[in-house]
């Protein structure tokens, strides 16, 4: 019993546990016309997906990209590049991890501050409505 108790410690001390996951890290920057959001694993066991959502301050989380697992000790990137063609400046990410068994958990909330030139951000939207 002993072990585990300091299993499960140092566990706590590197990572956040969530149904099927452990999440090392799960961070986001803003660089240049596009948002980077990238997360690493420690354990991956019986993970369906991860899905990445996004949502602005008051709005509702949609779904932008959905990952397949790689296996324990993993280490994955998604560049929005989305971001710049709305008017929003603050984005909210979250993970979901989906399990096999249809048990889903979410990771904490990361905020992020877009800085785009509003050039940019007027170019991306005309270019936008011609698509």
């Amino acid at each position: 019993m002993k072990k585990f108790a300091s299993f499960f410690i140092i566990l706590l001390t590197f990572g956040i546990i969530y149904s099927g996951a452990i999440l090392k890290d799960f961070r986001a920057k803003s660089e240049n016309e596009s948002i980077i959001v990238e997360w690493e694993t420690l354990e991956e066991t019986n993970v369906n997906y991860f899905g990445l959502l996004r949502k602005n301050i008051n709005g509702e989380y949609i779904e932008i990209k959905r990952f397949s697992p790689k296996g324990s000790y993993s280490y994955y990137s998604y560049r929005d590049e989305t971001a710049f063609k709305t008017t929003d400046r603050v984005f909210v990410y979250k993970l979901e991890i989906a399990c096999n068994n249809n048990e889903k958990s979410y990771s904490r909330e990361i905020y992020v501050t877009h800085n785009v030139s509003s050039v940019k951000r007027t170019w991306g939207s005309i270019k936008a409505m011609f698509r």
